[in-house]
């Protein structure tokens, strides 16, 4: 249980997700997806932005395996909501960017929160939420 909800704050959230494999009309946004937790060694993040790539539609498609449902997207930014224990150098507030993608291990990030690996994320710099969700695969920043 993350600070919101001892709160009694989100404890779902909204997300595009897929509940099978095919063309754009099997994207659904959820409105009562639950919302990811910071676990051990990741962090929960709230979603400003997120990247489209060309790897969503694969996934969305069927080329790629997955468990549904499945939350798409990957590249995101945002800030750090909680911290998962054993994290360190993140905090709450911190504005992020990173990879939150199923296929390694995060949560997704079409959604409005990920949960994510600390090793795929960045801390901000200089930047702005639009630029750093689209900077991973084009190399802007």
């Amino acid at each position: 249980m993350d600070a919101d909800e001892k709160r009694g704050g989100v404890r779902n959230m909204k997300a595009a997700q897929i509940n099978k494999y095919g063309s754009i009309e099997v994207v659904e946004i959820n409105k009562n997806t639950p919302k990811p937790a910071a676990s051990r060694g990741k962090i929960l993040v709230e979603v400003y932005a997120a990247g489209v790539n060309p790897i969503d539609w694969k996934i969305r498609e069927g080329y790629i395996p997955l468990k549904f449902p499945a939350t798409l997207g990957g590249d995101f930014s945002g800030d750090v909501a909680d911290v998962g224990e054993g994290v360190s150098g993140f905090k709450k507030g911190l504005e992020v960017y990173g990879y939150a993608s199923v296929l390694g291990g995060g949560s997704g990030s079409f959604a409005e929160f990920v949960s994510a690996d600390v090793g795929a994320q960045e801390r901000r710099h200089n930047s702005f939420y639009v630029r750093a969700a689209s900077s991973r695969t084009n190399g802007t920043i």
